[in-house]
């Protein structure tokens, strides 16, 4: 089967007609790469049905409590699931760079089987809090570990490409996952959506099985403590002023989407009267968005100005944020659309063009710390932001929060452009060689 597999890419790779499409079909070539490439769309796709089926399981068992408490308690879930990788964030990415990552991406595969069979026997909001916490453990894993194995499977120069296919995965995970998920929720219950994300997990550990590239981190074997390693990253961090824009300009948006993530739902549910079918809908549009965002990278092929493309994208996410507000104060649904085509193309955007810079820059004995340092980041934004939607619900309306953060988010992503160009930050690797965890000349 592999032969005929081989075959018929070779006769696909003789008729194409475009570099891209050889660079696409040469990279697919790849089985290890195709690996994990299929992991990660198989367990994209099953996330979706635990992410909704909490979402609405939660309004459901807080109905009689109106849309106010639905929104404290999804806050009350984010902060759950933010806390404990916040804490141990930092040690994730210490272990990616100490143990084989091969193991740790299976075990993370594992864990998550078991947490989404105990989504689907849970009966009370105590019980999914408890869940809610193992699992953010098993999604923190994920990041830094996957971009740290990435650069292993493909060439240097193939990193963008890679990463961008990777993202297609995700966003047509996006496209049908939300679908398939809101049509079961609604048709059979949320135990079967969390038995179908369980076994998703499970067939994604089966593929992990399959690679058999040597997945053990470069100078794994130095013994080094996990606080040295720590505070090893955040210098180098500092060290790098690209890594360390990155590092702190991205706070803001992730405070955005912290704010964001508990209080879409029940926004939509309350303003639109959104089901698990057009929540799915929506966030479908967004993935094809974000898809279509992927499809221009890979025709681009290569950036000299990934800062300041990543600085743009703030300022898009926090025009989409504003839009979100407007959309129910005009009671106009095509706004809504146009913010989560917005939100689409930043997610993915962002996404790819700062692992693309991270690998590209970072040696890979280290990637799992500086990348264990950034999801730590994001974990922290998505607390604060967490903590400041409990707070802002309170007192003002949803479509005040969005067109607010919207705002503040839109003004730091153009200081962001500035700051850019200022500086000089977007430098090719030529004009900054050393740049690689600041061993300078």
């Amino acid at each position: 089967m592999g032969s005929a597999f081989g075959k018929l890419i070779h006769t696909l790779l003789e008729k194409a007609n475009t570099e891209k499409m050889r660079e696409t079909i040469i990279l697919l070539r790849k089985r290890e790469y195709r690996k994990l490439w299929g992991s990660e769309f198989i367990s994209e796709i099953g996330n979706y049905f635990s992410f909704f089926g909490i979402i609405f399981y939660v309004i459901k068992l807080t109905e009689e409590g109106g849309t106010l408490e639905a929104a404290q308690t999804l806050t009350v879930i984010v902060i759950f699931q933010v806390v404990p990788t916040l804490i141990i964030g930092p040690f994730i990415g210490v272990l990616v760079d100490k143990i084989n990552r091969k193991i740790i991406l299976l075990s993370a595969n594992i864990m998550g089987a078991f947490v989404a069979y105990g989504y689907s026997q849970s009966t009370t909001i105590s019980q999914i809090y408890a869940l809610v916490i193992v699992h953010s453990f098993v999604r923190l894993v994920f990041y830094p570990t996957r971009t740290a194995i990435l650069p292993r499977l493909v060439e240097k120069e193939e990193l963008l490409h890679a990463n961008s296919m990777i993202q297609i995965s995700v966003q047509f995970s996006r496209l049908i996952g939300p679908l398939l998920a809101g049509i079961v929720l609604s048709q059979f219950g949320f135990r079967t959506g969390f038995l179908i994300d369980g076994v998703s997990y499970i067939i994604a550990a089966i593929i992990v099985v399959m690679i058999s590239t040597n997945l053990s981190p470069k100078g794994g074997e130095i013994k080094t403590s996990p606080l040295h390693d720590m505070n090893f990253a955040l210098k180098e961090i500092n060290k790098s002023s690209q890594l360390r824009f990155l590092f702190t300009s991205s706070f803001i948006l992730l405070v955005g989407v912290g704010i964001l993530d508990p209080l879409l739902a029940p926004y939509l549910n309350s303003a639109f009267g959104f089901s698990p079918r057009e929540f799915g809908g929506l966030l479908a549009f967004s993935a094809v968005s974000g898809a279509f965002s992927t499809v221009l990278l890979i025709a681009k092929g290569k950036f000299s100005n990934k800062l300041k493309l990543i600085a743009y994208g703030y300022i898009l996410g926090g025009i989409a944020m504003i839009l979100l507000g407007e959309a129910s104060q005009y009671n106009n649904i095509l706004l809504l659309y146009i913010a989560a085509g917005f939100l689409g193309i930043v997610n993915v955007g962002v996404y790819i063009l700062t692992a693309t810079f991270i690998q590209e820059t970072v040696k890979d004995e280290h990637l799992g710390k500086i990348n264990g340092m950034f999801a730590t980041n994001l974990v922290l934004g998505q607390l604060v932001g967490s903590f400041v939607a409990s707070l802002l619900i309170r007192h003002l309306a949803y479509e005040e929060i969005f067109m607010m953060v919207g705002l503040i988010i839109t003004i730091s992503g153009s200081l962001s452009v500035y700051s850019i160009s200022k500086y000089d930050l977007d430098q090719t690797e030529q004009e900054f060689p050393y740049i690689a965890l600041g061993f300078g000349k």
